[in-house]
């Protein structure tokens, strides 16, 4: 494949999926009650209690949804929804509690006892993803991210096939590839335990993604070397730093083909030298998901499996040196990424 090739594969993931949204802001409804259409309720034991309130700091005043209660998890969920690949947004204010201080999202829930759920903590300064079976949450993934009490924040998560992306205040937090709930279920909000939580501009929608099920937030370049360690991960940094500076929509991830257990140091020391702060998760094997979720996958290096190079989507780069230490390997690798860089930005023009 080319890269003139790579890149036009790359822009189609913009076109995948046209969504329709609806928001919810809650300014017309009954303050003091719960809201009509939602189901009002809690996983586990408690006493949940959801309420449209006046607070005029909201987003949109002049009204909110508050959960006040204390229950093992609060949920309430738009019973006319059923969404299987698509988005659900909310802007929320985590106001008070000693056990938790959390805004959440949940998505293709089929009841209160199941669905993926994804929230925000304010006690905790972190963003995490979940799901939960028959009543029991288990979590999948953490990011440490400030989340500030009192304050209102923004929690997004695009959903589409296997792929899950949380982002939050604009910034992409997490992505997760699971599949345990595949079909069509509820969207709603949730908090834990004793948090006091405003919930305004409730928007979500659903639409059917392109064929390789990628998540419509951000198409993914997918670099692959052979331990996951090194020259994917600083692929990646790269990538992501340049892509940002020049206004690119779009994400890389890094895998190895058969992963090491842990990068590489002097990866990493080389990385934040440079003054980028590398991403810090273990090495891991690329997997079925990454292929249909990848927009591109580059070799670094390496023979990627047979099902990446059948994808239509593989093109390697085989001049990065092995052994002349960091500086050779990352400016070989720059130079590619900032081709790539340029020939994706022209590709969305």
């Amino acid at each position: 494949m080319t890269r003139t090739s790579a890149a036009a594969l790359f822009a189609s993931a913009f076109v995948g999926s046209m969504t329709a949204a609806d928001t919810v802001n809650f300014d017309t409804l009954k303050v003091g009650t719960a809201p009509p259409g939602w189901t009002a309720t809690q996983t586990g034991t408690g006493a949940a209690k959801w309420t449209i309130e006046a607070d005029p700091t909201a987003p949109s005043g002049p009204n909110v949804l508050k959960q006040s209660g204390t229950a093992t998890y609060p949920i309430c969920l738009k019973d006319d929804t059923r969404i299987k690949d698509g988005f659900v947004e909310v802007k929320f204010k985590p106001i008070s509690g000693r056990e938790d201080q959390a805004g959440g999202l949940v998505w293709r829930a089929t009841d209160a006892n199941n669905y993926y759920i994804a929230r925000a903590n304010a006690l905790e300064d972190n963003v995490t993803i979940y799901h939960t079976i028959n009543g029991r949450r288990t979590e999948k993934k953490r990011t440490n991210m400030k989340v500030a009490s009192n304050a209102w924040h923004t929690l997004r998560v695009d959903f589409a096939g296997t792929r899950f992306i949380v982002t939050y205040d604009g910034a992409k937090a997490i992505e997760w590839d699971d599949g345990t709930f595949r079909e069509a279920g509820k969207v709603g909000v949730w908090t834990k335990a004793d948090s006091v939580t405003a919930f305004d501009d409730f928007t979500y929608g659903s639409g059917a993604p392109a064929a390789s099920q990628r998540a419509a937030a951000d198409p993914t370049v997918v670099f692959v070397c052979e331990h996951g360690a090194a020259k994917s991960l600083v692929a990646t940094a790269y990538f992501n730093t340049i892509a940002a500076e020049k206004g690119l929509h779009a994400r890389a991830i890094y895998r190895g083909v058969s992963p090491q257990a842990d990068l590489s140091i002097n990866a990493l020391k080389g990385l934040r030298e440079d003054g980028l702060a590398p991403p810090l998760e273990k090495p891991s094997p690329i997997t079925p998901a990454d292929v249909d979720g990848a927009s591109v996958i580059f070799a670094i290096g390496c023979t990627l499996p047979k099902n990446a190079t059948a994808s239509g989507k593989a093109d390697s780069w085989d001049d990065v040196p092995d052994d002349q230490g960091y500086g050779p390997m990352r400016d070989a690798i720059k130079r590619h990424v900032e081709r790539l860089v340029d020939e994706l930005r022209r590709s969305q023009i």
